[in-house]
């Protein structure tokens, strides 16, 4: 049989196994917290990835939008200026008519260069009758029967305003 020492020695060995099988156990589960915690920091990492994904698309859409707007905008702009310059113009065909109202004279407009008989029926038909009424226009003046008539710049090109003064003297 065993003696007392060979118990006790048993017993020590014994104790010692379990301490071993409780520390393998504690370093399994710290093992598996690691891996645990390793996982968890890549899914977070995943959903950051993908949030700052998400943001740039948005901030894409935004920037979109933001663009469309300033064409939209624009767009309105040009339509308001247009609208302005039709009315410019049209009040700059109506402030050319009175003079003519208010002069009866009816020169005979063929005599400026670059007038023909079609060109003399437009300026008739916007007012312009004599050569005093052309000497008279202001640059403004000048602008507006260009823009109403689509003159294109003719006035100027042929001097109408400098050959009308000569002309109506």
């Amino acid at each position: 049989t065993m003696t007392e020492a060979e118990h006790v020695l048993e017993r020590g060995m014994d104790e010692m196994k379990k301490q071993q099988a409780v520390q393998k156990q504690q370093e399994q589960e710290m093992l598996q917290a690691q891996a645990q915690a390793a996982m968890q920091e890549k899914e977070a990492d995943a959903e950051i990835k993908k949030m700052d994904n998400d943001t740039s698309i948005r901030v894409a859409e935004i920037g979109a939008q933001a663009r469309v707007q300033v064409a939209e905008i624009a767009s309105d702009d040009k339509q308001v200026k247009k609208k302005t310059d039709a009315k410019s113009a049209s009040k700059a065909k109506n402030d050319v008519q009175p003079k003519a109202a208010s002069k009866k004279i009816t020169d005979d407009l063929k005599q400026l260069s670059g007038v023909g008989p079609a060109l003399e029926k437009k300026l008739n038909g916007a007012g312009v009758t004599s050569f005093s009424q052309i000497a008279a226009w202001t640059a403004k003046d000048v602008a507006a029967i260009d823009d109403s008539l689509s003159l294109k710049g003719k006035v100027d090109k042929e001097g109408w305003v400098k050959q009308a003064k000569k002309l109506s003297k």
